[in-house]
């Protein structure tokens, strides 16, 4: 099925006349990608489990979401390392975000991580965060802030900026169903 939003040219071009966060070549090299963190401990089920189907899965998926970023090489594993460090500091106060991820782990769960959209330039993947943040609110995330939009979607209406964050979401649920849901613990990680 072809999509409005199937073109990223929209996505990876500059603003005439507009300035990008990074300068000069870096701004072009495309070493970076999204990535969700989900908490487990909803209906989420992995496919051929049975279960709900469509919709309702999607929504599941999405109420599962607790935070987003743009990132390259190891950068989503700093939000586990950090939380890995507040579980021997323990008097230090953890941001929302830390505090969601111990929360999963003192559930014995793992967090769900779901790297997508590889091989980005830096615009691209900080307008995909934003999109699909302005699609889920602020609010039902740990995300300190909405995101920026640096190239032609920033004259977007917000609607469409939703729009387009929803068929992320869907694109990212794709992944997630072929690659599977694998849990992050402690144990998983190096210190």
């Amino acid at each position: 099925m072809k999509s409005q939003f199937d073109s990223w040219t929209l996505i990876s071009r500059p603003r005439p006349r507009g300035r990008w966060r990074s300068r000069g070549r870096a701004r072009c090299i495309k070493n970076c990608f999204n990535y969700l963190l989900l908490d487990p401990r909803s209906k989420l089920m992995d496919p051929g489990e049975g279960g709900e189907q469509g919709g309702e899965q999607f929504r599941i998926f999405v109420s599962s979401i607790f935070y987003i970023g743009k990132g390259s090489g190891n950068r989503p594993f700093h939000h586990l390392q950090e939380a890995m460090a507040h579980l021997h500091s323990p008097h230090i106060q953890p941001s929302q975000k830390v505090a969601r991820v111990l929360s999963v782990w003192e559930a014995g769960r793992g967090v769900i991580y779901i790297p997508c959209f590889h091989s980005s330039t830096s615009a691209e993947s900080l307008t995909r965060e934003s999109c699909i943040i302005d699609a889920l609110g602020v609010g039902s995330l740990c995300n300190e802030r909405r995101g920026s939009v640096p190239g032609l979607v920033s004259g977007w209406p917000l609607s469409r900026r939703r729009q387009l964050g929803v068929f992320l979401l869907s694109r990212a649920m794709a992944i997630m169903d072929l690659d599977g849901r694998r849990e992050i613990h402690p144990r998983d990680l190096t210190v």
